[in-house]
């Protein structure tokens, strides 16, 4: 119950905010600029009282999906498949907290670098796709 608000969410949060983030590591910020961004989002998406989208929303989907997967792994799978089980509720868990926390399509493109040959004999040349 308390590793996924103390340890999981924010380096959640981090990860996503240093490869995608405006600025990101890409363009040379900090690491301590990332993380202080990061952290920001994270109580902003979990303790903003202000809104219901931002009242332990994280948590929520948490508790919603890995309270009937413990049930399940522990409770109804054979020894042999508790660890297969494991990894399907994790992945679920991660593509809804990913659609939860990624951007729409006329909010934001995709965070993608493209890697190109230029003229000189070794040289590459990073594109960052951004609004």
């Amino acid at each position: 119950v308390l590793i996924h608000p103390i340890w999981f969410f924010p380096m959640y949060y981090t990860l996503k905010e240093a490869l995608c983030g405006h600025p990101s590591l890409f363009d040379g910020e900090s690491p301590a600029a990332i993380g202080k961004v990061a952290l920001s989002k994270y109580a902003a998406n979990n303790f903003d009282t202000r809104s219901e989208d931002g009242l332990l929303t994280d948590w929520i989907a948490f508790w919603k999906i890995w309270v009937l997967g413990d049930v399940v792994v522990y409770g109804l799978c054979p020894m042999w498949a508790r660890l297969p089980a494991n990894h399907v509720f994790s992945f679920v868990y991660i593509c809804v907290l990913s659609f939860m926390r990624g951007s729409s399509a006329e909010k934001d493109l995709p965070c993608v670098i493209v890697e190109h040959e230029s003229d000189g004999p070794s040289e590459q040349n990073q594109i960052r796709k951004d609004t």
